[in-house]
């Protein structure tokens, strides 16, 4: 009895702890994510001669893990949950530097890297903990006026980002760079300092498209002036034309069948065309409540 007692104290004190609008936000996603990838991945895993539920299966134990030590760091302390996330960082760093050197390369990147039967994108994992620590450098200021929070943020992004270039990933360079700007900005730097970045990081989009083929081939493909590597785009565009206001119904969507990759990047279409535009607003409203 007291046992019992003891566990509904501790999960009436973690609930009443817990962002619950983001939580209950997060769950909504997690089983529409399930729901998707159980509708797009059978014709991917027929293709390949794979079990029709192989990605259900592989998504299934991604959101159990992932689950698990969410509920494990909310129940942490803000301290301990920074230290993990700081030695975290360093060990998905120490993985990402790995990839240089033991990586695979698919479709033209080198992004991951096997841990036993296991296979990871180190920058994947890495995101949250660098989150966390740039959040912890750039707010040291307000408890030492000296530490040079900026300076350090700054030199782990830029860290980070050349190491990133080299697989190449440059959306991945984006994302980083807009957590560090954006936790910048809701620190209170100085707004010169943020539109002087702002202005930078503009330029440099602009000169990677103009000098780089890997960035000029990704933004021609998204515009649909890419040739044959803007086919999933083209197809896609016309998955959503489709499905029109209400969509096709679930398990309708004919064009995942030529999309290839419509169960993981290109998953958003399969969603329209099946569900309609008012669902996808809804999808896009819930993600932009948790950013």
């Amino acid at each position: 009895m007291k046992l019992q007692k003891a566990r509904r104290k501790i999960q009436t004190t973690w609930w009443s702890t817990i962002d619950k609008p983001l939580f209950v936000s997060y769950t909504i996603l997690i089983i529409i994510g399930i729901a998707l990838v159980m509708a797009a991945s059978p014709i991917v895993a027929k293709r390949i001669n794979v079990s029709s539920f192989h990605f259900v299966y592989r998504q299934l134990a991604y959101i159990i893990v992932g689950f698990c030590v969410m509920i494990w760091f909310s129940t942490l302390q803000v301290a301990t949950a920074r230290r993990i996330a700081v030695l975290g960082f360093f060990a998905c760093f120490a993985l990402l530097v790995g990839v240089e050197f033991f990586g695979y390369e698919t479709k033209g990147s080198q992004r991951w890297v096997y841990l036993g039967p296991v296979s990871i994108q180190p920058t994947e994992v890495l995101k949250p903990f660098f989150a966390v620590l740039i959040a912890w450098l750039l707010t040291r200021k307000y408890r030492d006026e000296n530490f040079p929070g900026f300076t350090l943020s700054f030199i782990v992004c830029a860290l980070i980002c050349v190491f990133i270039v080299r697989q190449p990933d440059f959306s991945m360079v984006v994302n980083m760079v807009a957590i560090w700007f954006t936790q910048m900005m809701v620190v209170g730097f100085s707004m010169v300092i943020v539109i002087v970045i702002a202005i930078l990081g503009i330029l440099g989009m602009v000169a990677g498209y103009f000098f780089l083929d890997v960035v000029k081939n990704r933004v021609d493909s998204f515009i649909g002036n890419g040739g044959s590597d803007s086919y999933q785009t083209v197809k896609s565009i016309e998955a959503i034309k489709n499905g029109g206001i209400l969509g096709q119904g679930p398990g309708q969507g004919k064009y995942k069948e030529f999309i290839p990759d419509c169960h993981t990047d290109f998953i958003f279409p399969v969603a329209v065309e099946e569900l309609g535009l008012i669902f996808a607003l809804i999808l896009i409203g819930i993600f932009a409540f948790i950013t």
